[in-house]
């Protein structure tokens, strides 16, 4: 099953990059499926041009990038997702529920697993890990700002949610 966890980590890693349109420096990527198989995951890479982070559902409004091309892509990571969640139960017995990883340019990649369910919708997933991965705050957005302080109210309480944190980066 070694084998087989790499190749999906490969897998993973060359469907991502094959929907970034330009030359890149590190992505972030993060995915969750639940029992039922809703499933959410998104990805940041660094543009190694601008040095900005860009969002997976920024590229075809950003970049001559076919709608048709990426949306296909998009698919193919979903059921790569998927597989790889049936097959790692199956060879682990234990049930992840999400997972990030990290990918540099130069093929260096960490990766982290969670076990515990996450108790946050989809879109307070999501601006609790921009926040906690890039410091995003939504002081221009009274919604998005007011679900980050929801969700800093539960840190603050002590309630850790490793889910969402960053992964260490191995030196």
């Amino acid at each position: 099953m070694k084998d087989r966890v790499e190749q999906y980590y490969q897998k993973l890693a060359s469907l991502i990059v094959e929907m970034i349109p330009e030359d890149w420096t590190e992505i972030k990527f993060y995915a969750q499926e639940d029992e039922e198989g809703s499933q959410k995951y998104f990805f940041y890479y660094q543009s190694s041009k601008t040095q900005e982070w860009v969002y997976n559902m920024t590229i075809t409004e950003n970049f001559e990038f076919p709608e048709e091309e990426f949306d296909k892509l998009e698919d193919e990571l979903s059921f790569c997702i998927s597989d790889f969640k049936q097959d790692y139960q199956e060879e682990f017995g234990e049930v992840w529920t999400s997972f990030q990883m990290t990918l540099n340019s130069n093929g260096k990649f960490n990766i982290h697993f969670s076990y515990e369910e996450n108790p946050f919708d989809s879109l307070l997933t999501h601006i609790a890990w921009q926040y906690e991965n890039f410091g995003t705050t939504y002081e221009e957005d009274s919604f998005y700002q007011d679900l980050l302080e929801e969700y800093l109210e539960e840190k603050s309480q002590g309630k850790r949610y490793p889910f969402l944190e960053p992964i260490e980066k191995e030196e």
